[in-house]
């Protein structure tokens, strides 16, 4: 639980911090920080979450470009839209 936070949920967000910086805006619970577990606690968990995260990243960006298609538009249309967004996967 993380207590007096706007999201006060209990569960694990993966967020963008872990594979670039990301400016904190206290009134968009998004920007939050990716609690993450002392690296001697689980040496290898904030590895596999950066690489988990940018293949969910590469997956939406494979997803969109097939919607495109199907629209018979640029494949890359959506491209800019989606280019380092903020992007969450959570447990909730």
């Amino acid at each position: 639980m993380q207590n007096g936070l706007q999201t006060y949920k209990q569960g694990i967000d993966i967020g963008p911090d872990l594979v670039r910086e990301v400016v904190h805006d206290p009134e968009d619970p998004l920007t939050e920080e990716t609690p993450l577990p002392q690296e001697n606690e689980l040496p290898t968990w904030r590895n596999i979450a950066k690489n988990y995260y940018l293949s969910m990243e590469n997956l939406g960006l494979v997803i969109m470009r097939s919607i495109a298609r199907s629209l018979k538009i640029n494949e890359n249309y959506f491209d800019d839209y989606f280019n380092e967004s903020i992007v969450f996967f959570g447990n909730r």
